[in-house]
C-alpha cells in the first residue's frame, strides 16, 4: 500500500486535504472520486531512507560531501564513457558502501 497526500475541494467548495492509502494513484483517485472530492493536488508521500539494523530503525537524512564527491565523480566518468544512465546508477548503487546511497 502507498500513502497519498492530497489537496481537494468538496461538493460545497471548501478545500480538503489529508492523507489516503491506495495501492497506486489510479486507485487513489477512484477512491477520492467516490467520496465526490475534485481533486486539485494528489502526490505519494515520500518516506525518509530508513534502514533495519538490529531490529531497530534509524533514519539517515544526510549525505557525507566526501561520498556525494564520489558518486559524481564516478557518475560523470561513466556517462562520459557513452554508458546508459540507467545502467550507471544501477552499476553505482551495487559499489555504494552506504545503505542509504544505494537506494
Amino acid at each position: 500500500m502507498l500513502e497519498f497526500k492530497y489537496v481537494a475541494k468538496n461538493k460545497e467548495g471548501s478545500k480538503v486535504s489529508g492523507t489516503i492509502q491506495a495501492e497506486n494513484k489510479k486507485s487513489a483517485i477512484a477512491i477520492l472520486r467516490k467520496k465526490d472530492l475534485t481533486i486539485i493536488l494528489l502526490d505519494e508521500t515520500k518516506k525518509a531512507a530508513s534502514i533495519l539494523s538490529g531490529g531497530k530503525i534509524f533514519v539517515s537524512k544526510k549525505v557525507r560531501i566526501d561520498d556525494l564527491v564520489v558518486f559524481s565523480r564516478q557518475l560523470a566518468t561513466m556517462v562520459e564513457a557513452g554508458i546508459p544512465l540507467v545502467n550507471v546508477l544501477d552499476m553505482l548503487g551495487e559499489q555504494m558502501e552506504k545503505p542509504f546511497l544505494k537506494m
